[in-house]
Parts: C-alpha cells; structure tokens; sequence
C-alpha cells in the first residue's frame, strides 16, 4: 500500500516472488505525515505505538523505500505523490521504470493540497492521471481531474495532461495496445468538445463545459 505500511519482511516476499518481471503500485507521498514518520515523530508514528506495532520506520526515507523493496529496473507505480520533490522523482527514475499517477481531486479532499507540477517531467515523463476512489472523489471522470490541475496551475499544457489521462494510464497499467492511435494499437476514440461543438485549443487550459462523446 505504502511504505509506511509494508514490513520489509513482506516488501521482500513481494520482490522475491515478482522479481524484475513485476509491476509495483505504491501510494507514494501522499501527506507530510510521511515525511514525518521516517523523521521518527508525527501522528503514523504515535498511532503504531498505541497499536503495539514496530514504529520505527525500517528505511531512511520513502524513496529509500522505495529503492530496497522495488527491483531495479522493475515497472512501478508512484501514485498521488502530492509532497514529491524533483530530485526524489529523478532518484526513482534512476532507481526503476517510475510511473507516476497524480490523483488530484483526491488530495483536495484528503489534504486540501496538490502535487507540484515543477516535480515532475511532463515533456517526456511517464506520468498518469487517475482518479483515486469514490470513497475520496465526488465522481470517476479523468476530465475532471485535468480541470483540478489547471485550475491551480493553469501553465500546465493541455496535450501533457490529456496525454496522461490516456497513453500514460495505458502504459502504466501494462496496456501499450491501447492509449493512442499508432500502429498495432487497438484504442477507442472520444471526442472532446466546448460548449459550442468547437475542438479546444491545444496552447490554452480547457474551458469549462467541455464534452466527452464517445465515437469508437
């Protein structure tokens, strides 16, 4: 689930069991309290002690983490990554194939706070958009969570975002066959509108009101 969460007696089954052929999915820096917990204090910490469970954080840090129980090399998932760093999203790109999932309407209502997009590499990173759950997002709509981000950061290029809510996700799940229109994919196709029929403009945030129609 989480680093903090995952003993390295079971982080290491895992590995062992998956070896460099499997892919990893972890929630990756989704609060401070993380940070917090391998700095040995904060709420993590004090709730394992109340629970009579080991409270001392077995790595360095999350990204250390990360780099002992994911083999190198290895496909892996950093989902939310809301508090990422830029130099902890290149160690984990150093580290193993790192995707990276931001769940932006989720961490509004978990933490009231975004990722920063200056963290990540969104020219030619392997980033992904997703929606987190309904148990933490008012519906499932990826449009949405474009919305989410470009209402904070409206600098963030329309293309990168819909490329990530559709190729990135493809890749991330493992599913390069669908994602995007390229020899031997097999994709469906949405067309995306404003209000009045129009395609939106590629160098400007969405406007609001625009529409999914599904065509294949």
């Amino acid at each position: 689930h989480a680093p903090y969460s995952l003993s390295r007696l079971l982080a290491a089954g895992l590995a062992g069991a998956q070896g460099r052929q499997g892919r990893y999915s972890l929630h990756f820096l989704e609060s401070g309290q993380e940070r917090e917990y391998y700095a040995g204090t904060g709420p993590l910490r004090a709730l394992f002690e109340r629970w009579g469970l080991p409270a001392q954080a077995w790595a360095k840090s999350p990204v250390d983490f990360a780099q002992a129980a994911i083999p190198a090399g290895a496909q892996a998932l950093f989902v939310h990554c809301t508090e990422l760093g830029r130099e902890e999203r290149q160690a984990l790109e150093a580290h193993c194939a790192a995707w990276f999932v931001l769940c932006p309407r989720a961490n509004l209502f978990i933490s009231n706070k975004l990722p920063n997009p200056a963290a990540f590499n969104w020219a030619g990173g392997r980033m992904a958009l997703g929606t987190d759950s309904l148990a933490s997002n008012s519906s499932l709509e990826l449009l949405e969570e474009i919305y989410a981000l470009q209402a904070a950061y409206p600098a963030l290029p329309t293309p990168a975002l819909l490329r990530a809510a559709t190729e990135g996700g493809a890749g991330a799940l493992g599913m390069p066959q669908l994602g995007a229109f390229a020899a031997g994919c097999r994709p469906g196709a949405w067309l995306l509108q404003t209000q009045g029929g129009r395609a939106p403009s590629p160098h400007a945030p969405l406007p609001p009101g625009c529409r999914l129609r599904r065509v294949v």
